[in-house]
């Protein structure tokens, strides 16, 4: 009984779960961009802080 409510309701909210696995899609493909661009600028940034610091390395 409860197996075939929720597949009666998947397929009534079928255009709702489509709308959710694109949204968490584009959630996933922000996160990740932005932190390699972190990733990309922090890592030789805080390198350039470390090495220049007074008093050197």
């Amino acid at each position: 009984m409860l197996i075939d409510q929720l597949i009666n309701w998947v397929n009534e909210n079928n255009a709702l779960l489509n709308l959710l696995a694109e949204a968490t899609g584009q959630t996933l493909y922000m996160v990740f961009a932005s932190g390699l661009i972190g990733f990309a600028i922090g890592i030789p940034l805080g390198v350039m802080l470390h090495v220049t610091k007074k008093g050197g390395c």
